[in-house]
């Protein structure tokens, strides 16, 4: 969808997000945008995106390039209840204490 004005508003209205990579991606930075707003992610195992989803650890990862796999997971995410206030307030944690931008720059400094 493109570079969005208000990202923090399009990730409170998802129930999940899909994020199908099939090409490298240098870091994927709107997983960990996702979990730090609680919520799930769905995501290819390809480069950094099951690092970057272990550390919010919402959702599922599946084969990059299996669309069947893909929709399997989009269902059974769709099965189970939203996470609750304590899975989003861990995941937020998660993401706060590992990768925000202060923690980056001091590892970088």
């Amino acid at each position: 969808i493109g570079q969005q004005p208000d990202p923090l508003s399009l990730h409170h209205a998802l129930d999940c997000l899909v994020h199908p990579q099939i090409a490298t991606e240098a870091f994927p930075s709107v997983v960990l945008e996702a979990h730090a707003c609680g919520r799930p992610v769905i995501g290819s195992e390809l480069d950094g995106i099951p690092e970057a989803w272990g550390i919010g650890q919402l959702g599922r990862l599946v084969r990059a390039g299996d669309a069947a796999a893909l929709a399997r997971a989009m269902i059974a995410q769709s099965e189970i209840p939203s996470p609750t206030a304590e899975e989003q307030s861990h995941a937020h944690a998660r993401v706060t204490a590992q990768a925000s931008l202060s923690v980056q720059a001091q590892r970088t400094a």
